[in-house]
C-alpha cells in the first residue's frame, strides 16, 4: 500500500500568507498560500530576503 514518506529533515519556515488569489503567472486568479522558507545560506546578489 502506498504512502507518504517520511521527512528526515527539517524545513524552517518563516511565513505563511493566504488563502490568497495567485496574481501572476499560469495559475494567475487560483486560490494559493504562500509558504516563506528560511535558512537559506547562498546570499544570491538578486534575493530581496535579508532574513532567508
Amino acid at each position: 500500500m502506498g504512502g507518504i514518506p517520511s521527512m528526515k529533515g527539517r524545513i524552517r519556515i518563516s511565513e505563511i500568507f493566504g488563502p490568497t488569489v495567485q496574481g501572476e503567472g499560469p495559475l494567475i486568479g487560483r486560490p494559493t498560500v504562500f509558504v516563506r522558507t528560511g535558512g537559506c545560506d547562498y546570499r544570491c546578489r538578486w534575493c530581496d530576503t535579508l532574513y532567508a
